[in-house]
């Protein structure tokens, strides 16, 4: 029996303390496999701040932008100062700021993709904003597709199946000693 092949990591991009930027555009490009993907920010600045702006996802080679007006978001538990900003585009820019490494802040935002398609997540980065000098700092961008809710369900259905097969198993044992 052939062995299914392996699927490869998503695409991510990291900036660990990176050199005083401004303005540095920055991809992410990914094959979408489901009819949706996400794209996740995460990240943190000690005493300064790192932003994202111009934030877009669209078809690679161009189109509109798929992103919309709100990212969802996921704080750290301690030193968390994080946030969204209007850059003047339709999708608002996010701001990272955090006291407490490695806990990061995390946004997100889900959108509908064509399995098969490529899409590319671009941004601009900035960080040291408020001139302090490179203080530490991380950003992990990732994007990828979302599994499709009848794979959620053939996984929790294999799942009951072995669960069920494990129960009358140890039954038939019980009952046979």
């Amino acid at each position: 029996m052939g062995r299914r092949p392996a699927r490869p990591a998503p695409p991510v991009l990291t900036l660990t303390n990176p050199p005083t930027q401004t303005n540095t555009p920055e991809t992410v490009t990914f094959t979408a496999t489901a009819t949706e993907s996400l794209v996740i920010a995460e990240g943190y600045q000690v005493d300064d701040i790192e932003t994202l702006t111009n934030n877009a996802v669209t078809i690679s080679g161009g189109g509109p932008n798929l992103l919309g007006l709100t990212w969802r978001s996921a704080f750290a538990a301690l030193g968390s100062n994080s946030y969204t900003f209007n850059d003047g585009t339709p999708v608002p820019a996010l701001g990272f700021a955090g006291q407490n490494p490695p806990n990061v802040d995390t946004f997100y935002q889900f959108f509908a993709t064509i399995p098969g398609k490529s899409y590319t997540y671009s941004f601009d980065y900035s960080n040291n904003t408020s001139g302090l000098g490179a203080t530490p700092s991380l950003l992990v961008a990732t994007a990828r597709s979302v599994p499709e809710a009848s794979t959620w369900a053939m996984l929790l259905l294999g799942f009951a199946g072995l669960g069920f097969a494990g129960y009358r198993a140890r039954g038939a044992a019980t009952s046979i000693a």
